[in-house]
């Protein structure tokens, strides 16, 4: 199985041209203060075809937070899992966004989770 992880910074301008799809709320949870802010379980177009689906976190904290080998988990039918990379580093008030598999989550009831090196969500 090919894992391909693509990060993308997102600056304020950028983030409404991906809420234009079916996009889900987050219940905020948090560790070290950095928030799953937004999700995409849905994208518009065939699952099978090109729809990614993404994962944002927010660092609302005045300071940079390392994300190295920290969980991005679907929960739920799917069971995926996703370890941010060594070296990534969220910097204060910024979002980064993670594309994991093309079939992430699952389409309804998804529960996502972050969960630290110590698997603490």
């Amino acid at each position: 199985m090919n894992n391909t992880l693509l990060v993308l910074l997102l600056v304020a301008s950028s983030v409404s041209l991906l809420s234009a799809g079916a996009v889900s709320s987050a219940h905020a949870q948090t560790s070290q203060n950095v928030v799953i802010n937004e999700l995409d379980v849905n994208p518009p177009g065939s699952d099978s075809a090109f729809a990614i689906e993404w994962v944002e976190l927010y660092n609302p904290t005045d300071s940079a937070i390392d994300l190295s080998d920290w969980k991005i988990a679907s929960t739920t039918l799917l069971n995926k899992t996703l370890t941010i990379p060594a070296g990534t580093v969220i910097e204060p008030q910024d979002y980064l966004v993670f594309l994991h598999e093309r079939l992430w989550f699952s389409d309804a009831t998804e529960s996502v989770e972050l969960r630290d090196p110590n698997d603490v969500i």
